[in-house]
């Protein structure tokens, strides 16, 4: 089982695609794009994700959080 710590402190570190463009008003797949062109990658790979997450740390300095 996952504990509420756990969660938390993966939210700490971590976004998700939908919150980014939510944020600032984009189509997701634009602000995707622009994290591929700057080569920040979601933490799983694959065609069929249903949610992509990124390292606040790596979408930080594109200034999207």
């Amino acid at each position: 089982m996952i504990s509420t710590a756990d969660l938390d402190a993966f939210d700490a570190e971590h976004v998700q695609l939908d919150e980014i463009a939510i944020i600032h008003r984009r189509d997701s797949q634009d602000i995707r794009r622009q994290l591929a062109v700057a080569g920040v990658r979601p933490l799983l790979g694959g065609q069929r994700q249903i949610a992509r997450f990124y390292r606040k740390v790596d979408v930080e300095p594109l200034g999207l959080i």
